[in-house]
């Protein structure tokens, strides 16, 4: 659906810059200089390597979208962040297993486009004898374009996802996610003793006992797999887990928990806080206090949240003022 809606908008999106572009190399157009850049740009556009790029690259950002809106999402934890990453990869590698279905789909939409606009499907020339690499061997225009385009693009996007979101920097994060009761109950003993090794080095300051420790997470994958083996539901998320987690019985576990659930997955949070000073800070408000202008900002950002009028008034009736308070 949400690639289907994607491509509808590209393809719209596609001939409306062509159509204004035409009427700019028109020969009635007076000005030469957006005359000559538009037909540039028509030239440019209007050829198969760039419509085949273009639906390619639709193709992959059609899954990669969801992710895009799931980092800027308010309420969002790392490890459900992390389940959708983990998707969007397994995805993506189906699509380079299966690159030869995979792109003769999109190919042929290409090709219907190119149909209508008149471009002429071709490879481009063949040098004979290349410098810096070996031509690209292809039997068809299809296997061409998929060699040259589909699968490097593809490999790139992977390549920079694993980069971004499974690199070592977040290898802390991973272990402490299998404190996830969904996570726990499949934990190894050397997963276990991993774990207990991190969390005794990274986290020092919150004064962990590397004994008591090991046997909270003893007991705690117990708890979950004695749930598991009744067939109650187990918590696959960051902030059940934690409502289900006793400060008596697991202390520690509850401040792991605590710190995985209040890790940034974005920094879309903070940038909504800049969107929001930018509109509260006008040239009428330059006097404002650094206390007044943060609770606007924090009143306009959750502004979904109830307030009790009664407390506000008596709040500001309890101040000196230049004039009287009456209700």
């Amino acid at each position: 659906m949400v690639c289907c809606e994607m491509n509808v908008f590209i393809n719209k999106l596609f001939y409306l810059v062509i159509a204004y572009s035409a009427t700019l190399v028109e020969p009635e157009w007076d000005d030469h200089v957006s005359s000559s850049k538009a037909k540039t740009l028509i030239f440019s556009i209007c050829n198969c390597e760039f419509i085949v790029t273009l639906f390619t690259v639709t193709s992959i950002l059609s899954i990669t979208s969801a992710a895009s809106k799931l980092l800027q999402s308010v309420t969002q934890d790392v490890a459900s962040a992390t389940n959708c990453i983990n998707d969007i990869i397994k995805t993506l590698n189906d699509k380079r297993t299966n690159c030869d279905v995979q792109f003769k789909k999109v190919f042929e939409e290409s090709k219907n486009v190119m149909t209508e606009l008149d471009v002429e499907i071709k490879q481009p020339r063949i040098v004979k004898k290349q410098n810096q690499r070996c031509n690209t061997p292809a039997n068809s225009i299809e296997e061409y374009y998929r060699r040259i385009l589909f699968i490097p693009i593809i490999d790139n996007v992977l390549e920079d996802i694993r980069y971004r979101f499974l690199n070592d920097k977040n290898k802390t994060i991973s272990l402490l996610m299998q404190l996830i009761p969904s996570n726990t109950i499949k934990m190894s003993s050397e997963t276990s003793n991993e774990l207990i090794q991190t969390v005794g080095d990274q986290y020092a300051f919150l004064n962990f006992n590397t004994f008591m420790f090991r046997g909270e997470l003893e007991l705690w994958k117990t708890k979950w797999t004695t749930q598991k083996n009744e067939g109650l539901n187990i918590p696959n998320e960051v902030f059940s887990a934690f409502d289900e987690c006793s400060n008596i019985f697991f202390p520690s576990i509850r401040k792991l928990l605590l710190v995985l659930g209040t890790l940034p997955v974005s920094v879309a949070t903070a940038e909504r806080s800049f969107s929001t000073l930018r509109r509260l800070k006008t040239w009428i408000r330059s006097e404002m206090g650094q206390s007044r202008l943060t609770g606007l900002a924090l009143l306009h950002i959750h502004r979904q949240l109830p307030l009790n009028v009664d407390k506000i008034i008596d709040r500001f009736a309890k101040d000196k003022r230049c004039l009287d308070f009456v209700i």
